[in-house]
């Protein structure tokens, strides 16, 4: 039997966004095409779902951090707002925020 989990968040402008993992590991596209525009437009409490829905399937993949959403989110704030930046992706973002600041647990 296929043992599958689901999350879904729905944005008020900006997207639905879900993420679904399940024995074939498949993921929503939405949640990989999340970017700095995307970032910028969203309100406080969407930046913190996205984070959160980011670090839910981090854990699912047995990543340990030593930081929170909090962390996260102020330091996407203090990254994403100008053009060249914006391009970036969040997930990749956000991985190199961790890894940029020894946040990664090994």
């Amino acid at each position: 039997m296929k043992k599958s989990i689901k999350k879904t968040i729905k944005f008020k402008q900006t997207c639905n966004l879900s993420y679904e993992k399940s024995n074939t590991n498949s993921a929503d596209m939405q949640l990989k095409d999340i970017n700095g525009y995307s970032w910028v437009k969203m309100s406080n409490k969407d930046k913190n779902d996205v984070v959160n829905l980011v670090l839910y399937t981090w854990k699912e993949a047995n990543i340990k951090l030593k930081v929170n959403a909090e962390w996260f989110i102020q330091n996407l704030e203090a990254y994403y707002g100008e053009d060249y930046t914006n391009n970036g992706k969040l997930i990749e973002t956000m991985s190199m925020l961790a890894a940029g600041g020894d946040k990664f647990i090994k």
